[in-house]
Order: C-alpha cells, then sequence, then structure tokens
C-alpha cells in the first residue's frame, strides 16, 4: 500500500504544479512568449503608444503582459488589477494615496494623458487614474487602482 501512495502523490503533485500556470512574470525588456491557445488584445500603456496584451494567472495572480511587436516579443509594459496582488513592501489595491506618501516620503508623479504613479523600491508602481482635471492630483484617501512596471 505504501508503495502505491507515494508513486500517486508524486503523480498528483505533478499535474497540480502543470495545471496551474506556474510561468513566472516576465520582466520588461525580457522576450515573452505567450501559449499558441492564448489571445492578445491591446492595451494603451503609454501616452499614445499601444502594446499587444495577453492575461496570464502566475500563481494565481492575474496579470497583463504587454508586447512591443509580434516579430520580437519583448516586454514593454506589466499591469495588475487583481485584488490579491501584494507589492513585496506590502502594498496593494487596499492602499490609499496617503499610505504611499507616509511609507515612501513621495507624491504622485503625472504621465500625462496615462495616470499618476508612484515607483516603489520594488519595481511596482502603485497607479491612479487622471482625474476630470488631469492636472489634479488624486484624493489622499483614493486607493491604488492598479499597479504595473514600465519605463517611465
Amino acid at each position: 500500500m505504501a508503495r502505491l501512495l507515494l508513486p500517486t502523490l508524486v503523480c498528483f503533485a505533478f499535474v497540480s504544479l502543470i495545471s496551474c500556470n506556474s510561468r513566472n512574470l516576465p520582466a520588461i525588456g525580457t522576450k515573452f512568449e505567450p501559449p499558441a491557445q492564448d489571445e492578445a488584445t491591446y492595451i494603451s500603456y503609454d501616452n499614445g503608444k499601444v502594446a499587444r496584451a495577453y492575461v496570464q494567472t502566475i500563481s494565481g495572480i492575474d496579470y497583463v503582459v504587454g508586447i512591443n511587436h509580434v516579430v520580437t516579443r519583448k516586454v514593454v509594459y506589466l499591469h495588475t488589477e487583481d485584488p490579491d496582488f501584494e507589492t513585496s513592501e506590502g502594498f496593494s489595491l487596499a492602499t490609499t494615496y496617503l499610505d504611499l506618501m507616509n511609507a515612501t516620503g513621495e507624491k504622485l508623479k503625472l504621465d500625462e494623458g496615462w495616470g499618476w504613479y508612484l515607483t516603489l523600491p520594488s519595481g511596482w508602481s502603485a497607479c491612479f487614474p487622471l482625474q476630470d482635471d488631469q492636472r489634479q492630483t488624486p484624493d489622499l484617501k483614493e486607493k491604488v487602482t492598479w499597479f504595473c512596471q514600465k519605463d517611465f
């Protein structure tokens, strides 16, 4: 019985790992090979720039991976709005602008036509949408809307 149980457990663990997306999150500037079954959409990731975007679930977190070109497949943008995502600093979508200011001593920067952001030591940027008046910073109580990595 014990001899049968161990191979069964090993096989179950292997199948579980394969059925979850165990891929690593690609880094900005690296080549990305999307799975053949994934369909791309497009995402605006910078003022006037558009990337082919693929949704990838990695370790239970949904990410959008933006690539610059079908041929080179260079990663130019990473994005998540997943409520379970947390940066290595402990920030999440529950983090407010005030929380960020208190923790980092920094204020948001404006990427005109795109949004407000604060880049963290982890490389992730906490992002907020533009207001009606694009020069108006978000309210201190406003929560992070998304996290991204891109070359600002």
